[in-house]
């Protein structure tokens, strides 16, 4: 956590940071690792949406709260507005500067440029832009699971809840 490639959420759980390297990402993978096979108990319990993307379950607008709260607050605020395809003219696109500072488009579904987003997919269109947002710590969760699977079997966890997975992992049982 003092290295800066851990945080922690305003309710003390452990989070990955958007910046956390490949060798960090390795080294927390072992810190799970060791903390279940050897039964020595984290300090703090892990972010639900994190213990959720590395386990590969789904999560919703409630799981990023904490996690992206900047996000969580702007897609709450999208989802009380109502005839939000008068008020907004919000389509299935994210507009983004890059490194240059050009204008990139990226669809969040085929042809997302010309679906208004409306009362009646609101819903759809914040999973969508959830998980596009989420994409950014792709290659750290990747990496992180790569140690965890080296040592324990993947396949053993799927019959875990994500209570269950949680006490595992951090030796709350």
């Amino acid at each position: 956590i003092k290295n800066g490639f851990l945080s922690l959420t305003k309710n003390k759980k452990i989070n990955i940071t958007e910046t956390m390297k490949d060798f960090d990402a390795h080294f927390f993978g072992v810190i799970i690792v060791k903390s279940i096979i050897n039964h020595y108990p984290l300090k703090y319990k892990i972010a639900p949406l994190l213990l959720k993307m590395l386990f590969d379950r789904g999560f919703t607008i409630e799981d990023i709260k904490d996690f992206e709260p900047n996000l969580y607050n702007s897609l709450k605020t999208l989802k009380e507005i109502k005839n939000i395809e008068k008020k907004t003219h919000l389509c299935y696109i994210i507009e983004k500067k890059d490194k240059d500072g050009n204008i990139v488009k990226d669809e969040l579904l085929f042809g997302g440029e010309r679906i208004k987003v409306t009362n009646n997919n609101i819903d759809d269109y914040i999973d969508k832009r959830i998980h596009y947002e989420m994409k950014k710590y792709n290659e750290t969760l990747f990496l992180i699971k790569n140690k965890i699977f080296e040592f324990i079997n993947q396949s053993m966890f799927s019959v875990f809840t994500l209570g269950e997975l949680d006490k595992i992992v951090c030796n709350k049982v």
